[in-house]
């Protein structure tokens, strides 16, 4: 399956944390710096898919750093509201499709269709090499 380069990657990553930012009523100060820690975010990310690590962890760290990043930005950016820029972005990292399918599927009172989403959305896919050589 064919990817788009790093580059194309890392510019896309800072746009929409950008975006996210403005669409949630951040000013630009709000937004610069959701665009900064959406780029160090998804460098981070790529880092941590190449080295092989669990979708969960990874998700873990970058919900952390994305914090505390936030938190270190807006103690250095005056009028700059936290809040904003955390959900911004952390928003990138949310697994939407599936989750919206499952709730969709548990409000039309189709239950193992609705679980089976939410759990696909919630739990992450681990690799083949888990299970080692016998599957």
């Amino acid at each position: 399956m064919k990817s788009y380069s790093i580059p194309a990657q890392l510019i896309s990553a800072s746009v929409v944390t950008f975006a996210f930012a403005s669409l949630l009523g951040g000013g630009i100060k709000d937004s610069a710096a959701a665009l900064l820690i959406g780029l160090v975010a998804y460098v981070l990310n790529l880092i941590m898919q190449k080295a092989g690590y669990f979708l969960f962890l990874i998700n873990f760290v970058l919900s952390f750093v994305c914090g505390l990043l936030s938190l270190l930005m807006s103690a250095l950016i005056i009028d700059s509201n936290v809040y904003i820029i955390i959900i911004s972005s952390v928003l990138l990292y949310l697994p939407g499709v599936a989750m919206t399918n499952g709730v969709r599927d548990l409000t039309v009172d189709d239950i193992l269709s609705g679980l089976t989403h939410i759990g696909e959305a919630l739990l992450p896919k681990l690799p083949e090499s888990f299970f080692g050589s016998q599957v």
